[in-house]
């Protein structure tokens, strides 16, 4: 049986056009991902890619690649809120460069939903990367691979992302599942340990013929010392070693300089907006 390392077709294009299909194709590669989570039902809307569980946190529940016709748009954002309300689950709704139709944003949000995240899509050749930042005495890398290290991992993102107390389990015990099932060749988590402590996070997707990065958290305590950076490019460099040649991230206003530090340079831009059951569905009544 093949894993989810599906032989890629690693992408040798560094186009602007190729750049923007990049970050959305690996954004994408997280549905087969998602899919294997409880109750977990994969692209059966026409017009759309998703992945809902029975999980309630919006990230495993993303709606991406939307490519509908305008006369279709209403009944299938209406279609996806009644499914996710009849779950009890938040979803998470990407839209992006290929997104249609173009007014989709304005349709969401005139449907209830709300901006979640809102940032530039970023590109960089990995044969370029900046190798040369500073990096901390004490500073270690290494991959999350079993359960002690996926728990590491999760208490550096909830310290990271500043994350409820409340919701620290949850969040926890949600990862640890994901990770658990999902294939280490194409999905692996990276934690940085400042002294023997966990203090930082990032996240290795390999899909879409490119390495993505995400969830890179620094807990507060560890900012401004070059952290953020350097457990960025552990992985990016991991993938390089795989024979990978572009790396994409969707950046947060907080960690753009950081990227832009390494060599990443902006190349779209990619919103998310949420929406929960409960919330109402429309803004006009």
């Amino acid at each position: 049986m093949e894993s989810d390392a599906e032989v890629q077709m690693i992408r040798h294009d560094f186009s602007a056009a190729s750049l923007i299909a990049a970050n959305e194709e690996n954004l994408a590669s997280w549905l087969l991902v998602f899919s294997k989570l409880e109750g977990a039902c994969l692209n059966d809307v026409d017009g759309v890619r998703r992945s809902i569980t029975n999980i309630r946190m919006s990230l495993f529940n993303s709606i991406m690649d939307s490519r509908l016709a305008t006369e279709q748009v209403d009944a299938t954002i209406q279609y996806l809120q009644a499914d996710a309300e009849k779950r009890q689950v938040p979803i998470l709704w990407w839209v992006g460069p290929s997104s249609r139709p173009a007014d989709l944003a304005d349709r969401l949000v005139k449907r209830g939903f709300t901006i979640d995240e809102d940032g530039p899509g970023m590109a960089v050749e990995l044969e370029k990367l900046n190798e040369s930042l500073p990096r901390p005495e004490g500073l270690a890398i290494k991959p999350a691979q079993d359960d002690d290290g996926w728990q590491a991992w999760c208490r550096a993102l909830a310290a990271g992302f500043q994350i409820p107390s409340e919701r620290v389990e949850f969040v926890e015990s949600s990862w640890c599942h994901l990770f658990s099932i999902a294939d280490p060749a194409v999905t692996q988590a990276y934690t940085a340990w400042l002294d023997g402590v966990p203090v930082a996070t990032s996240l290795l997707q390999l899909g879409g013929g490119v390495a993505g990065i995400y969830a890179v958290a620094t807990a507060p305590e560890a900012r401004r010392q070059g952290i953020g950076a350097q457990v960025t490019l552990y992985p990016l460099l991991q993938a390089r070693a795989l024979g990978y040649r572009i790396g994409i991230l969707q950046a947060s206003e907080m960690g753009l300089p950081v990227y832009r530090s390494l060599g990443f340079r902006e190349c779209c831009r990619i919103t998310s907006y949420s929406w929960a059951a409960g919330k109402p569905k429309s803004i006009e009544g």
